[in-house]
Formats: structure tokens, sequence, C-alpha cells
């Protein structure tokens, strides 16, 4: 389903949301086994962030761009039922000149 112009401030507005599920981690900070796990939590952490970041702004992309495409092809069709009109119109001007 095309989002619709209203729509588009709101998802581009979901496209940038971060995540920020924090998990509460007892650690002893003076383990250097456990800081080093710490420190790698935190480095997925910031890489699932990343990459749910991207794929809602994957997402965005996508349905703009399709609604770009249904919006040019409205306007094709307008277009194209406006020449014809204009060559009706030309049509009867000759044959009645």
């Amino acid at each position: 389903m095309p989002l619709t112009p209203a729509q588009l401030p709101e998802a581009l507005n979901a496209a940038i949301e971060p995540v920020t599920d924090n998990v509460a981690m007892d650690i002893d900070v003076e383990d250097p086994a456990a800081k080093a796990v710490a420190a790698a939590q935190e480095q997925l952490r910031v890489a699932m962030e990343a990459q749910t970041r991207d794929r809602k702004r994957r997402e965005f992309a996508e349905r703009y761009w399709r609604l770009q495409r249904i919006e040019g092809q409205k306007t094709q069709s307008l277009d194209r039922e406006a020449a014809m009109e204009a060559c009706s119109a030309t049509i009867m001007v000759v044959e009645h000149g």
C-alpha cells in the first residue's frame, strides 16, 4: 500500500528512530573477561541499532519511490487525456474551418 503525502513525514521519523532496548548486565568491572564481554555486547548493540536504522531507511525509500512512480503514472495518464482532447478540438476546428 503506497504512502500518502501526509504519511511521508511520519514514515521518515520512524526511519530515523533509534532502537533503545537496554539490557541490564550485572558484571564485575574488575574482571578483564567481563569487560571484554561487555564491550563486545555494546558493539553488537550499536551494530544492530545501525542495521535496524538502515533497514527502516530502505523501507522508507522503497515506499517513497513507489509513491512517486504511482504519482508519475497518474500524471502521464492525465497528460494523455489532455492531449487527446486537444487533438479532438483541433480536428473539429479543421473540419469546420
